[in-house]
């Protein structure tokens, strides 16, 4: 009896799960066509829940359904357990939704890997649980920020973490990371302020000037301004048989409003 095969992609990922957003929240596609969302609701921010895979993904040979006269694949035929060497077959992976995320045509040599480490990477990188980031102001922002008055910006530090899968099949594994390399705050009026951490929590306890920021922003004009916060993401990738490189950088974004409001001082002679 020859070799049976069945490769399970077995992908280990570390994240939270995603929470909902909060009332009025929506989602959209960014510049990169990454998830944004839009949170509705002063004050209401997106928790910075896991998006990207399940976590999990099964390669199966299936028999080869030919072709039609046009010379077109008929596409996988049934599930096959007990492979003949030098026969040609259809190897389908799938996500834990049941998707295809990989399929290939290949001819079944035993002791030989179907799916190269490059590869293995690739379908790892689809499963990473990415982080929305978890925006904060202070102001608060469901609060009013003050023209003229310095808003800082930072993120939950414990997002501030690399985030990795790994998939596998017998003798060769690939382990992906994304490692979060910097937050862009579009500020809604027209500036983008680049912060290569997380930004520094503000602590309303101690003085405004015994604490210091990079990581904030002057409002010129009064009116409701749309905040997007997005957190980019350096992605590697390395093979258990010394290979790697690099992947495309990942963006998330949360989308947030704040209100600036513009204050009038009187003075009494």
């Amino acid at each position: 009896m020859r070799r049976v095969i069945a490769l399970i992609v077995l992908v280990a990922v570390v994240g939270a799960t995603r929470a909902d957003a909060k009332d009025g929240a929506g989602a959209d596609v960014g510049p990169s066509g990454d998830p944004v969302v839009y949170v509705g609701s002063p004050g209401s921010n997106q928790p910075g829940g896991a998006s990207g895979g399940k976590g999990t993904v099964t390669c199966v040979l299936h028999d080869f359904g030919g072709t039609n006269d046009g010379g077109v694949s008929l596409g996988p035929g049934a599930p096959v357990s007990d492979p003949v060497e030098g026969s040609i077959y259809i190897i389908v992976c799938t996500n834990a939704d049941g998707v295809v995320v990989y399929q290939a045509v290949i001819t079944y040599q035993p002791g030989t890997t179907v799916i190269d480490a490059a590869t293995l990477a690739r379908q790892a990188y689809k499963e990473l649980p990415l982080l929305y980031p978890d925006p904060h102001t202070a102001p608060p922002s469901d609060q009013q920020q003050l023209v003229g008055v310095r808003t800082w910006m930072w993120l939950d530090p414990a997002q501030w973490q690399p985030r990795s899968a790994t998939a596998a099949i017998p003798g060769l594994s690939a382990t992906v990371t994304a490692q979060p390399s910097e937050v862009r705050w579009d500020m809604g009026d027209g500036t983008i302020v680049t912060c290569n951490g997380p930004g520094t929590p503000y602590d309303p306890s101690r003085a405004d000037g015994d604490q210091h920021s990079d990581c904030t922003h002057v409002f010129e004009h009064d009116g409701t301004k749309q905040v997007r916060a997005t957190i980019v993401w350096r992605v590697t990738w390395q093979g258990s048989d010394g290979s790697g490189g690099t992947l495309p950088t990942v963006e998330r974004s949360t989308q947030f409003p704040l209100d600036v409001a513009q204050r009038q001082a009187v003075i009494n002679k």
